[in-house]
């Protein structure tokens, strides 16, 4: 692994783990055991790192997204399995890191956006649209409404004026607000396979 790779991987997990805010580039040379100098003869400040973690990480989102979706049976399977791949991030995920892009870094927010709106959407709605022609979402969804509104749900689960990290887990709220989701839109057949997934039983 080059220096450029181990500053990014070194990066990110002070990012997860503490907010992109309060990270300093000293902070990462230390956690490297690496002179300032050469930190800064591979990025030339925290922003360009910032911009290349957020490329890498919508990058390879998309990558595992697409395996996700051929390796899936059907949409609902392909939802429950984006749960377990999304709790992997919230696990590690410091709820203030959206917010401190927001506010510090807009660029890498503008690649955050541009992801959510173009990509997101998109496999949200062939989701739908795939549940619908397996006879496990209800026909009568409007498939561009519904998706833009489970969108919106994601960024809320992220939003700490909503659900204070001290409070709730970005986690559970995200389970949650999946399966409400699901559980409107789902079909008989789709609800009772829900169920079967997470080894629920109504009787």
């Amino acid at each position: 692994m080059d220096y450029g790779d181990r500053i990014l991987n070194t990066a990110s997990e002070l990012f997860f783990k503490y907010g992109l805010k309060n990270v300093t580039m000293d902070d990462i040379a230390h956690e490297l055991g690496m002179s300032k100098k050469t930190l800064y003869q591979e990025y030339t400040n925290k922003k360009d790192i910032v911009e290349t973690i957020t490329e890498k990480f919508l990058t390879n989102h998309e990558k595992e997204y697409e395996l996700l979706v051929t390796e899936a049976k059907d949409a609902v399977e392909e939802l429950l399995k984006l749960m377990e791949n999304l709790n992997y991030i919230f696990e590690r995920l410091n709820s203030r890191i959206i917010y401190d892009m927001q506010r510090h870094f807009p660029e890498a927010w503008q690649k955050f956006k541009e992801h959510k709106y173009q990509f997101m959407l998109r496999k949200i709605i062939d989701n739908l649209n795939r549940g619908v022609q397996e006879n496990l979402y209800r026909k009568d969804i409007q498939v561009e409404i519904i998706g833009r509104m489970r969108l919106e749900q994601i960024q809320i689960a992220l939003d700490p004026m909503i659900f204070p990290p001290e409070k709730f887990s970005i986690k559970e709220i995200h389970r949650q607000l999946l399966l409400q989701y699901l559980h409107g839109i789902t079909t008989m057949k789709g609800h009772k396979l829900i169920n079967k997934c997470l080894n629920v039983n109504e009787d």
